[in-house]
């Protein structure tokens, strides 16, 4: 997905940092390919993301939090990084989705 985004750019550093390559130099070299590129990833977690208020780690609803870190990057951000009108929007838009179905239940 993250290679995805940035297929454009092929030849810069983000591209090559989330690409696995085509399927035939994977499945050749998957014992260095695999772990060197998925470790890249394992920085993209929620314990990493952070707003300029505080890391998502520490807000109440991050069970509840369904945002694409995709999405921050397609905002103008880095990834991980998220900016706080957009998570503001997310609890806003949970907020309301609660309340709706709330009310439907009456």
């Amino acid at each position: 997905m993250f290679a995805d985004y940035f297929k454009k750019k092929d030849k810069t550093g983000e591209y090559q940092k989330y690409c696995f390559g085509n399927l035939d130099s994977f499945i050749n070299n998957y014992d260095t390919i695999y772990p060197e590129i998925r470790s890249n990833y394992s920085e993209l977690n929620m314990t990493n993301y952070n707003t300029p208020d505080r890391y998502c780690l520490q807000c109440i609803e991050m069970k509840e939090c369904n945002l694409c870190p995709l999405e921050t990057v397609f905002s103008g951000s880095i990834i991980g990084k998220i900016p706080g009108y957009i998570c503001e929007i997310k609890k806003v838009l949970r907020k309301e989705k609660k309340s709706f179905w709330k009310e439907l239940e009456n």
